[in-house]
């Protein structure tokens, strides 16, 4: 009881004695604030309410962060009153997969340390998908030929919702989809995640009795929610056009008249009000060009050539679509078979030239048949121009030729033809024509012949007559021939002998004096100038004969008589007259036979060969000089020698030998003199090992032996060979030595 009183006892004199104050308060607790994980801006996150009761100052921070971060800071701003927690990304960044809350622990402490904590979470949160709040299907009806584009198509909106005020995008999907180009989504009241489905053209283009309409929505950061599904009907519509009559096959000839109806269309329903126009294409692209559907309203025409022959079109896929202009056209198809016909063949070139010479003619006009049946054969005829028949043609290659030997001299056969070639085809008779023009020129085919004045001829001449005498002359003549390219000219070919010479003139010259008793023939041709095929020689030659005869001499002679008559009259004195009368006598003849040369060397061949043997005999006379002296005068002399070994001698030990060097041998070393009481014989030089030498050329010497002795031998720093020995003055022989090797 005692303790009990002064306990209280000095609780109240403490309570009296101690001053009073209150602690700061922070108000608002619970504290929580949110963070998203991409927020990349410094950002204020929540601001702390701490007052002090008694009006003094705070302070407030943070004590921990739970887990640890560093990207929280609490600081007041300049001119704010409060304390606010923010978050700096430049420190870092939350990631929520990581950690989804952070702690912060916070002290409010006034100016007398009084102090208050509180406990602030701040929540990480990651961006949510937008969220549809409308019904996630719909209906609606509309008229097709009214409904006009922007027209709203459904009775109430489809609503969206995103927490996070992320930036919506919507899409729409339609079935069938070729309708989605017709329609589109729009927001009727901007601000509000609210849409609309609209007419985006007008309607009666949508033939279809029902669309279906998906719509979706996203963020762009989370999958597209959804789908709203919008089922519409479609009533009062234009309906996609049908050809009737197609879908099906047909047969068309190739002979088919350019601009011929292949077809005419049958369309269902018929829309008077709507213009029909009809889309093809083909297969193979390339044969489109051949059909045209726009000339003529609802027929398909022809408008090319068709072609069995060309199997890429022989069997044509068209494609054809029929257009309302309002319903986008279904694709129907024609099925064109082509079928063959005889195609016309086509001969060329159409004029042909040629050029060729008489005789056998051949000619090849290298005709192209073009005909574009694959499997026809065809077939060459000349139908004019060969009413004699001269000529024939190959009716397989078109070749033609002559049936005779054609022949333009002294005009037998014209020289020129033109004959008119046909062309047929096997398959249908078709036919085609050509021309053909000839032109025969004059060959050279026929020899010039020597005239009737200039047949084989001989001629006896003098052994002794005068040289370049013309004895004769020849004629030749082509009579048959034309003058075209000299065919005609005609001249002699020049021959000659050793008498004689013919001229291309014709004229036959003694050449050579021919001796008596000698005949010479010589044979002569003629010859034309023609050049195709070239020149002509005459069949028949004429022969020339030269017969030598012996040569006669005749010699006048004249004898001068004197002789005179006088008549005088008178004493003394008379005249005379001197007639002096020259008298021919009768010339005698001599003949004068030329000595025959019977000897060796009276044939001129004989002299030529004599000289030529000769001349051959001095070149194998050389040829074997040489050969002997290669092989006889030039071997190699063997020469014997003998060596006598030196005698044995005791060896000179001489002292350390210094670096070996060459030490010349001089007089002072070897002394050697001749006594004359001594008989000198000679030493034999050793002579080295015997070899065989091949000696070119061998001269004497003048060989000298002197009678030696050595008196004395001096040591010397080494050992020596005398190599030579050299007579020196006196009698003395230096040698020269070598050291040993």
């Amino acid at each position: 009881m005692k303790v009990l009183i002064a306990s209280l006892t000095v609780f109240l004199l403490v309570s009296f004695i101690a001053p009073s104050y209150q602690q700061p308060v922070i108000s608002g607790a619970p504290i929580v604030a949110n963070l998203h994980e991409e927020t990349a801006v410094e950002t204020e996150l929540v601001c702390i309410n701490c007052t002090s009761p008694d009006n003094k100052n705070i302070e407030v921070s943070d004590q921990s962060i739970t887990p640890s971060a560093r990207f929280f800071d609490v600081y007041r701003i300049d001119g704010n009153q409060e304390f606010c927690i923010r978050y700096l990304p430049s420190q870092g960044s939350p990631e929520y997969k990581r950690v989804r809350a952070y702690n912060i622990l916070i002290r409010c402490t006034d100016s007398d340390k009084a102090y208050v904590e509180e406990n602030v979470e701040i929540r990480i949160r990651t961006n949510e998908p937008p969220r549809i709040t409308s019904p996630l299907s719909e209906t609606c009806s509309f008229n097709a030929k009214t409904t006009t584009a922007g027209t709203q198509l459904l009775t109430n909106v489809i609503t969206f919702n995103d927490t996070d005020n992320d930036v919506l995008t919507y899409t729409l999907t339609t079935v069938p989809a070729s309708a989605a180009v017709n329609y589109e989504i729009v927001k009727p009241n901007p601000g509000y995640e609210e849409i609309q489905i609209a007419a985006l053209n007008n309607l009666d283009v949508e033939c279809n009795s029902d669309v279906t309409f998906y719509i979706n929505v996203t963020d762009n950061k989370h999958n597209a929610v959804g789908p709203v599904v919008v089922s519409c009907t479609v009533t009062d519509k234009y309906t996609t056009p049908k050809i009737a009559n197609v879908d099906k096959e047909i047969f068309v000839s190739e002979d088919t008249v350019v601009g011929t109806s292949l077809i005419t269309f049958v369309t269902e329903p018929n829309e008077p009000s709507l213009p029909m126009t009809y889309e093809i294409a083909t297969v193979p692209a390339t044969a489109v060009s051949l059909f045209d559907v726009t000339s003529t309203p609802n027929d398909l025409k022809l408008a090319g050539l068709l072609n069995y022959e060309n199997t890429q079109q022989r069997n044509i896929n068209v494609s054809i679509k029929a257009d309302n202009s309002k319903c986008p056209p279904d694709t129907q198809y024609l099925y064109i078979r082509v079928t063959d016909a005889n195609d016309l063949p086509t001969l060329g070139p159409k004029n042909v030239t040629k050029t060729v010479y008489e005789g056998t003619i051949t000619v090849n006009p290298e005709f192209t048949v073009t005909d574009e049946d694959l499997d026809d054969s065809h077939t060459y005829s000349i139908v004019s121009g060969n009413d004699n028949g001269y000529f024939t043609i190959d009716p397989a290659t078109g070749v033609i030729s002559s049936s005779v030997v054609y022949d333009v001299d002294q005009g037998r056969m014209p020289t020129n033809a033109t004959l008119l070639v046909q062309v047929q085809d096997q398959k249908g008779g078709a036919i085609d024509n050509a021309t053909v023009n000839l032109f025969i020129l004059d060959a050279n085919d026929n020899p010039p012949e020597f005239s009737a004045n200039s047949s084989s001829q001989s001629f006896s001449v003098s052994s002794c007559a005068q040289l370049g005498a013309t004895l004769g002359k020849l004629w030749a003549e082509d009579t048959v021939d034309s003058a075209y390219q000299s065919n005609n000219y005609s001249t002699i070919v020049a021959t000659s002998n050793s008498y004689l010479t013919v001229t291309p003139s014709g004229d036959i010259i003694q050449s050579g004096q021919i001796p008596a008793g000698t005949v010479s023939s010589l044979t002569v041709y003629a010859q034309d100038r023609g050049e195709y095929p070239g020149y002509q020689t005459s069949r028949n030659p004429v022969t020339i004969t030269l017969v030598g005869q012996t040569c006669t001499t005749t010699q006048a002679v004249t004898a001068v008589v004197d002789s005179g008559t006088g008549t005088g009259t008178g004493t003394g004195t008379g005249t005379g007259t001197v007639v002096n009368t020259v008298a021919t006598v009768a010339p005698t003849t001599t003949t004068a036979t030329a000595a025959t040369c019977t000897g060796f060397f009276c044939d001129a061949g004989n002299i030529v060969l004599t000289v030529l043997a000769g001349l051959l005999a001095l070149g194998l006379l050389g040829l074997l000089s040489a050969l002997l002296y290669r092989y006889c005068c030039n071997r190699p002399v063997e020469v014997k020698r003998t060596w006598t070994p030196p005698r044995k001698v005791r060896p000179i030990t001489p002292p350390t030998p210094p670096p070996r060097v060459k030490t010349p041998v001089t007089p002072q070393h070897i002394e050697i003199e001749r006594p004359p009481s001594i008989q000198y014989v000679p030493v034999p030089v050793a002579p080295p090992a015997p070899q065989l030498m091949r000696v070119r050329r061998i001269v004497p010497v003048k060989q000298q032996q002197q009678m030696v002795k050595i008196k004395s031998m001096v040591p010397v720093t080494q050992n020596v060979r005398v190599k030579q020995l050299v007579p020196v003055g006196g009698n003395t022989t230096q040698a020269i030595a070598t050291t040993p090797k």
